[in-house]
C-alpha cells in the first residue's frame, strides 16, 4: 500500500477542518463551559497542526512572501492584533490568543497555496457534509450526547457542537459551498435541489432565525451574482437601484423594530442584544482609537468586560453579539479600517473574478465574504484563531490574490513549483 504526498496532504487538510468547525469541542469542554480550545488536548492538536503547516511554508518562504505581500491590510490587523499586547487589558490572554490567530491564518494560506478554488470546495464539501451527517445522526439517535451549552435541553438542535447558533453557521456554510460546487448534468442539479430543501430544514430544526435569513438572503444572491458579468452600465444601475431598497429597507426596519423583530420571532431589543450593543458602544467612546486589547475585553480581568456584564444582567457574557463592535472593542477603530480595507479589497477581486470567469466555483469568494459580512451583524468577530470561518475567510483573501497574481501573469514564478504527486508512506506490496 502506498500513500502519496498529494493524497496525504488532503486527509492532513481534512483533519485541520474538521477539528477547526469545532466538532471535538463536546469531547474537550468541561461543565462550567470553559473554552474548550484551553484543554491541554486541543492545544496538542492544535500545535501538532501549527507545526506542519510551519514546516511545509518555511522552504518556500518567497512563494509565501509574494502572498503576504498582496494582503498587506490584512497582514497589519495580524500584526497589530498581536502588537496589541503594549496596551491590552489583559496582556496575557492578548499574547495567547494573538500568537494562535496569526498561525491560523497561516493554515489558510497554505491551504490557498496549495489548492485551487476547485479543489478547496470539494475538500470544504467533504469535511462539512460529514459534520452535517454526524450532527443528525448525533440528534435522532443519541439525543442530548452533545450538550448545547447556551440553551435549554431537548429544543434546538445543535448537531455535533456545543452551540446552535455554530451548528447554524456549519450549515450555512454547507448550503453555499454546495451552491458553489460545479454541476455538470440536470441530475446533479435535482441532487442540489434535494440537499438544499435538506439544508434548509436542518437550519430550521436549529430554530435559528439568524441562520435561516442568511440562507434565505444567500438563495437569492446566488441568483443574482449572475448580474455580476452583465455590461458595466446596466451592472452600475443594477447597484443603485439596489443600494436604494436596501436604504429604504433598513429605514423602515429602525421606524418599525417592534413590527419587524416580531415576525422574526423575537423583541424588539433582539434577544437582549440592543442593550449590549447600547453598553458596549459608551466603552469603544472611551477607547476609540486603539481598542482594550486583542481578544482582552471580554476577559475575567477586565474591568471594562465586567462593567458591561453587570449593566446588561448577563454573568457569562462573551461577547458583544456584533462582529464589528467587538472588533473595535479588542483593536479600536484603526483595527476596524484594517479589517474592512483587507475586506473590501478582497470583495473587489472576487467581483472581478466573477466578471472574468464562468465556472461555477469561481463564486464561492464572493459568496464567503456576504456570508461573513452578515454574519457579524449580531454574531461574534470571525477574528478569533482556530475556527473554522477565520481559516476559510484567511483561504479566499490569499486565493483572491493568487487568481489575481495569476491572471495579471499566467505563467508561473520560477519559485512557484508545483509539488509532485510523490510516494511518502509504504507498507506491504
Amino acid at each position: 500500500m502506498r500513500i502519496s504526498r498529494k493524497f496525504a496532504a488532503q486527509i492532513f487538510y481534512i483533519c485541520v477542518l474538521f477539528l477547526s468547525s469545532g466538532a471535538m469541542e463536546a469531547f474537550t469542554v468541561d461543565k462550567n463551559g470553559a473554552d474548550p480550545q484551553g484543554s491541554p488536548l486541543m492545544k496538542m492538536l492544535w500545535a501538532s497542526v501549527y507545526l506542519v503547516v510551519l514546516l511545509r511554508i518555511i522552504p518556500r518562504y518567497r512563494q509565501v512572501w509574494s502572498h503576504v505581500s498582496s494582503n498587506k491590510c490584512f497582514v497589519l490587523l495580524l500584526l497589530l492584533a498581536l502588537y496589541s499586547v503594549r496596551w491590552s487589558v489583559d496582556p496575557y490572554l492578548t499574547l495567547q490568543k494573538s500568537i494562535p490567530l496569526l498561525l491560523s491564518a497561516l493554515i489558510g494560506l497554505d491551504f490557498a497555496r496549495r489548492y485551487t478554488l476547485r479543489e478547496q470546495i470539494r475538500l470544504i464539501w467533504t469535511v462539512l457534509a460529514c459534520v452535517l451527517v454526524l450532527g443528525v445522526i448525533a440528534q435522532v439517535f443519541f439525543p442530548g450526547f452533545v450538550p448545547d451549552l447556551d440553551y435549554e435541553p431537548g429544543g434546538a438542535w445543535n448537531g455535533i457542537v456545543t452551540n446552535k447558533n455554530t451548528w447554524a453557521r456549519l450549515i450555512v456554510l454547507t448550503g453555499i459551498t454546495l451552491l458553489s460546487r460545479p454541476r455538470p448534468t440536470r441530475r446533479s442539479i435535482a441532487v442540489v435541489a434535494i440537499l438544499i430543501t435538506m439544508v434548509v430544514a436542518l437550519l430550521a430544526a436549529s430554530r435559528s432565525a439568524g441562520g435561516l435569513l442568511i440562507m434565505g438572503t444567500m438563495l437569492l444572491l446566488f441568483v443574482g451574482f449572475r448580474a455580476l458579468r452583465w455590461p458595466r452600465m446596466p451592472l452600475l444601475l443594477l447597484t443603485l437601484a439596489l443600494a436604494v431598497t436596501s436604504i429604504i429597507a433598513i429605514s423602515y426596519a429602525v421606524q418599525h423594530a417592534d413590527e419587524v423583530t416580531a415576525k422574526m420571532g423575537k423583541d424588539a431589543s433582539m434577544t437582549g442584544r440592543v442593550p449590549i450593543w447600547r453598553e458596549t458602544l459608551r466603552f469603544v467612546k472611551k477607547s476609540p482609537v486603539w481598542g482594550y486589547g486583542y481578544a482582552a475585553f471580554w476577559s475575567q480581568n477586565s474591568r471594562p468586560g465586567r462593567l458591561v456584564r453587570e449593566a446588561t444582567n448577563w454573568d457569562n457574557l462573551p461577547h458583544a453579539h456584533n462582529g464589528y463592535i467587538d472588533l473595535t472593542l479588542q483593536l479600536g477603530g484603526v483595527g476596524l479600517l484594517l479589517y474592512f480595507a483587507a475586506y473590501l479589497i478582497a470583495m473587489r477581486r472576487a467581483v472581478l473574478l466573477v466578471r472574468r470567469n464562468t465556472a461555477r466555483q469561481f463564486v464561492w469568494p464572493i459568496a464567503f465574504l456576504c456570508v461573513v459580512f452578515l454574519y457579524q451583524l449580531d454574531e461574534a468577530s470571525i477574528v478569533t484563531p482556530n475556527q473554522l470561518i477565520w481559516i476559510l475567510y484567511s483561504s479566499v483573501l490569499f486565493s483572491l490574490a493568487i487568481e489575481e497574481r495569476h491572471f495579471e501573469s499566467p505563467a508561473l514564478e520560477e519559485d512557484e513549483e508545483l509539488e509532485p504527486d510523490q510516494t511518502v508512506l509504504a507498507a506491504g506490496d
